[in-house]
């Protein structure tokens, strides 16, 4: 029997007869999460894809709390004083703790929770606060107490990549862009700037001058994205062109 009237039943193939969009020949929409054209895969061939799940930092009860898609929150880590940063890879999540100067792997059900980096070896300047993943899968890592960015290695550990020396200045936020350039927001100076897989510098000058503190740059979906304190906007720029940023939300 064909519930939704989509000309499709379950025993034909439809994965939801009760709704009329989702049948064997329905075009798959990008960015609902569903399988609207029930071959097995959710959003395929799609480039920018729905949230599984939202994962928000509370500093205030030091811990991390992740949502699914219906809201459902579980507490994933108690306990940190003052995380900063968490970004997904594969399936695992990782956590920048401030506070405690580590960095930790989670999976991504919040049922285990390893200690993967410890920078208190460094010393008591050193200050993790953003984390970014690279095309490769390879964990990097900004030091805004040491002014470096490091990169991780499994077996050697931290080894650093851009310093001081290369315009590093209390670095706050880190991503891989779509044009395979590493973006590092300083804090002083109030900029961002790219630099290539060999450290180089790929601009001139700064990407963007700020008229305020940058910080929090995500990439995806043709564009890149970061807030700016100062004013409490989010900010967001098309493609890779620095002329196109402007303030989006206050």
């Amino acid at each position: 029997f064909d519930t939704d009237g989509d000309g499709y039943t379950s025993c034909g193939g439809d994965c939801d007869d009760t709704t009329a969009s989702t049948n064997p020949h329905a075009t798959e929409i990008c960015g609902d999460g569903i399988d609207n054209d029930c071959n097995g895969y959710m959003d395929d061939g799609c480039t920018c894809h729905m949230f599984q799940q939202i994962v928000v930092l509370d500093p205030a009860g030091d811990r991390m709390i992740s949502y699914d898609r219906q809201g459902t929150a579980t507490e994933c880590i108690a306990m940190l004083p003052d995380p900063t940063d968490v970004e997904q890879e594969a399936s695992h999540l990782f956590v920048v703790d401030y506070g405690h100067r580590k960095v930790f792997e989670v999976d991504s059900p919040c049922t285990w929770v390893n200690e993967l980096i410890d920078l208190n070896v460094l010393g008591p300047n050193a200050g993790p606060w953003d984390l970014a993943f690279d095309a490769a899968g390879t964990l990097w890592l900004s030091d805004r107490g040491l002014n470096t960015i490091w990169r991780f290695d499994p077996v050697a550990g931290l080894i650093a990549f851009l310093t001081q020396a290369d315009g590093i200045n209390h670095p706050i936020g880190l991503s891989w862009g779509e044009d395979g350039l590493l973006y590092v927001a300083n804090d002083d100076g109030a900029h961002i700037k790219r630099y290539t897989t060999a450290g180089a510098n790929a601009d001139p000058a700064a990407w963007l001058n700020g008229p305020g503190a940058f910080r929090g740059i995500i990439h995806g979906c043709g564009g890149v994205a970061f807030a700016d304190t100062t004013s409490g906007q989010i900010w967001r720029c098309t493609g890779n062109d620095s002329s196109t940023c402007a303030p989006v939300a206050a």
